[in-house]
C-alpha cells in the first residue's frame, strides 16, 4: 500500500536508510515526535511531549517572527535589505533549494496525506485512530510551513553568506527537534515509559 521512495513513512523499529522496497507493507509511522499524537493516549506522557515539544518549536518561530517581521516600516516590512552582493544571492538561491528538500516535517505531512489513513494502522499501533492522524498531519504541517516561511524571511534578509548559513543552520536546529526529541525518549532519557512507547 506504500511507495518505496525515500519519503515513505518509517516502520516502528527501522530508519529511512535501512527500509527496502522487499520488506512487508505493514504500517508504519515517521520517527518523530508527532508520530506520538497518532497513537498515543491523549492523557498519556508520550502525548503531553508531543505537544509540548510542538509548542516549543512553534514559540521559537513566534518569537523570531516577530524579530524579523518590522510592522513600523511601511516600504520594506519584511527587512529585505537592498544591493546585496551577487555571491549573497547565489547562497540564497542555492539556501532555498536545500530548505524545500530538507524540511521533512512538512514533506511528512503531505505523506502521510498522501497514502491516507491506513485501516491497519489500529492493529499495529494500539491507540492510533483517524483523528489522531489527522491532528498530527495539521500539526506537522503548521510546524513545516512555518519553518520554510521563517528559514525563507532569514535567508532573504542575509547580507552576508556567513549570515545566510548561521541563519540557516539554526532554523534546521529548532526545525528537527521533534526528531532529536523522539531519539532521547526512544533512548530512556525521559524514562521508561515514554522509552517503551
Amino acid at each position: 500500500s506504500t511507495s518505496s521512495d525515500e519519503l515513505q513513512p518509517l516502520r516502528r523499529q527501522q530508519s529511512i536508510i535501512t527500509k527496502t522496497p522487499s520488506e512487508s507493507d505493514d504500517p508504519c509511522l515517521p520517527k518523530d515526535t508527532f508520530s506520538f499524537l497518532i497513537y498515543s493516549n491523549v492523557l498519556s506522557r508520550a502525548f503531553f511531549w508531543a505537544i509540548f515539544v510542538f509548542i516549543f518549536q512553534i514559540a521559537i518561530y513566534a518569537v523570531l517572527a516577530v524579530d524579523i517581521i518590522d510592522a513600523s516600516n511601511r516600504y520594506n516590512i519584511l527587512k529585505f535589505p537592498v544591493n546585496v552582493e551577487t555571491p549573497v544571492r547565489i547562497a540564497e538561491a542555492l539556501a532555498g533549494v536545500v530548505m524545500i528538500v530538507t524540511q521533512d516535517d512538512a514533506r511528512k505531512a503531505v505523506n502521510l496525506l498522501q497514502h491516507g489513513f491506513n485501516q491497519d494502522l489500529p492493529k499495529a499501533f494500539k491507540g492510533a485512530t483517524k483523528v489522531k492522524w489527522g491532528v498530527s498531519i495539521i500539526l506537522r504541517a503548521i510546524e513545516g510551513l512555518f519553518g520554510i516561511f521563517l528559514t525563507f524571511m532569514l535567508i532573504m534578509q542575509s547580507t552576508t553568506v556567513l549570515d545566510l548559513l548561521l541563519n540557516f543552520l539554526a532554523m534546521e536546529f529548532v526545525s528537527h527537534l521533534d526528531d532529536v526529541a523522539f531519539v532521547l525518549m526512544r533512548e530512556g532519557l525521559f524514562g521508561k515509559e515514554l522509552q517503551k512507547e
